[in-house]
């Protein structure tokens, strides 16, 4: 009636609570060169908060399943959060804490652990990439969407008085003069 696609709707809801979103169809920023393919997530939050909801202060983690179908050189697998409207807030790829030589052909499962996202209670959009030296592999940017939920320690920094998506730790010094 509204223009809604209620079992559209429905099906990215339960993906939600599930945890698990099947990437395989999912659009792609780039087609890239097709040496891979990312193909699941899931959340391994193990709380009893909803898939894909962490409390502030609590680890983000997830799994990767993909799939290399040709050797890839010096393969990086990385994310990134973005806000709802667009900007992107944090990202890392495995070049950063561990480099890959070479990816080669086969299925692959990728934990992925960010102790200290550093995320302010909100909405954020999950990324993921695999790319290699100047080319992209295959690229998702809507992968997930991710609630940062409050807690007591965002409550005691008095984070619902920052309308930011980060609140670094900041030194304030004031003399009056």
């Amino acid at each position: 009636l509204l223009g809604i696609d209620a079992d559209k709707m429905y099906s990215e809801y339960s993906k939600q609570i599930s945890g698990e979103v099947d990437l395989t169809n999912m659009p792609r920023r780039f087609e890239g060169t097709g040496s891979a393919r990312l193909q699941r997530l899931r959340s391994l939050q193990n709380g009893n908060i909803a898939a894909w909801c962490y409390e502030y202060g609590a680890p983000l983690e997830f799994a990767i399943d993909f799939t290399v179908f040709n050797p890839i050189e010096e393969a990086e697998v990385g994310y990134a959060v973005f806000s709802l409207t667009g900007t992107e807030l944090i990202g890392a790829t495995t070049f950063q804490e561990h480099a890959l030589e070479r990816l080669d052909p086969g299925q692959y499962t990728m934990r992925v652990t960010i102790p200290d996202a550093g995320l302010n209670p909100g909405t954020y959009v999950l990324a993921l990439g695999i790319a290699m030296p100047g080319r992209s592999v295959d690229n998702i940017l809507e992968a997930a969407q991710i609630e940062i939920l409050p807690s007591q320690l965002s409550i005691d920094k008095g984070l619902n008085r920052v309308w930011s998506a980060m609140t670094p730790r900041t030194v304030f010094e004031i003399k009056r003069t």
